[in-house]
């Protein structure tokens, strides 16, 4: 069940830029709660994974990449079908009026033996892996950056940002982010605070105000 909560007074044609000047919503499900700009859309969804071998050779005609319509569509998350997880993930995607900003939460659950028994790699290297997981011919030391560790409630999480210039290959993948990653006995939690490449910096008070504000609802 989603709630979603009056945070601060209305103050209409607000910058997003300007964080002092938005009026925010707590949304609240049974997994987390975050707050967001009022004027944004609210969506959920589940996905279903399935399997998929990643192939990235260029110069070969089958060349393909796995989840590509996923990344697009939904953002920088891990899409594969793997026994460590249930079948289904829930997801929940934050949307400005003009498109041009998302933030999106992408909740797994863990599976038998995983559950009580993952936990997530203090290192900037496990955020890389995951950076190679939608971009792997890319090297992530050229792209991943401004990584933290740190408490998060009642468990640990960790951030990094993404940032490939306009013109890239992958475009309309999201081309800048940052991804936030919370490991707890139940769950993974990913949520991705998506600009395009020229609005990166300009929205970094917003997006560290909206993941600064998420609250995980899972025991560590």
């Amino acid at each position: 069940m989603s709630v979603i909560i009056n945070t601060t007074a209305v103050i209409k044609n607000a910058d997003p830029a300007d964080v002092s000047k938005i009026k925010f919503l707590r949304y609240s499900d049974d997994d987390y709660s975050a707050e967001y700009p009022s004027a944004w859309t609210v969506e959920n969804s589940v996905y279903t994974p399935y399997f998929c071998d990643n192939t990235v050779d260029i110069s070969s005609p089958a060349y393909h990449l796995c989840y590509q319509n996923e990344t697009k569509t939904i953002g920088p998350f891990f899409f594969y079908d793997d026994s460590n997880y249930n079948k289904s993930s829930r997801v929940v995607t934050f949307t400005s009026g003009d498109k041009k900003l998302k933030f999106v939460s992408f909740t797994k659950d863990f599976a038998g033996a995983s559950i009580g028994n993952s936990v997530l790699k203090p290192t900037d290297g496990w955020c890389k892996a995951q950076f190679q997981l939608n971009f792997p011919d890319l090297a992530p030391s050229n792209f991943v950056g401004n990584y933290k560790y740190f408490a998060s409630g009642n468990t640990m999480a960790s951030t990094y940002d993404t940032v490939m210039a306009n013109g890239s290959k992958y475009y309309p993948y999201p081309l800048a982010f940052t991804k936030k990653d919370v490991i707890t006995t139940h769950h993974w939690y990913s949520f991705g605070f998506i600009t395009d490449y020229e609005n990166f910096n300009k929205y970094q008070d917003l997006k560290n105000y909206i993941i600064s504000s998420v609250i995980t609802k899972d025991s560590a």
